[in-house]
């Protein structure tokens, strides 16, 4: 296997551990960054657009961790940890998803202004 496809490979399994916890972070940070505008008069909706894309970008780090594990061959290209890496972008993916999920329902239930 030529050096550049084993660098690519190693790419896409780090962006595949990665991707879900980053999509947590931006939550968090674009969330709470979009109250003040929302309180301000933007709709409220924009809070629940960037929270559901980000649940589904750490949905995607899983749907990448396993098509890398059953389809592309990265644990005999990358062996030892390959496996463990892709296996535990895996299991995390959905973790975060339904984390940031689950700290919509606030948003959408109560309005996050002052009152």
């Amino acid at each position: 296997m030529p050096p550049t496809s084993k660098s690519r490979l190693l790419l896409l399994v780090w962006t595949a551990v990665l991707g879900a916890p980053f999509a947590w972070a931006a939550s968090l940070g674009a969330m709470f960054w979009l109250t003040h505008p929302v309180c301000q008069g933007m709709a409220h909706t924009a809070i629940v657009a960037v929270g559901s894309t980000c649940a589904v970008l750490a949905a995607g780090a899983g749907g990448l961790a396993h098509y890398l594990l059953h389809h592309s061959g990265a644990t005999a290209a990358i062996p030892g940890s390959g496996a463990f890496l892709l296996k535990l972008a895996l299991g995390s993916s959905p973790m975060f998803a339904l984390v940031i999920l689950l700290s919509m329902v606030p948003i959408a239930m109560l309005t996050p202004c002052p009152v």
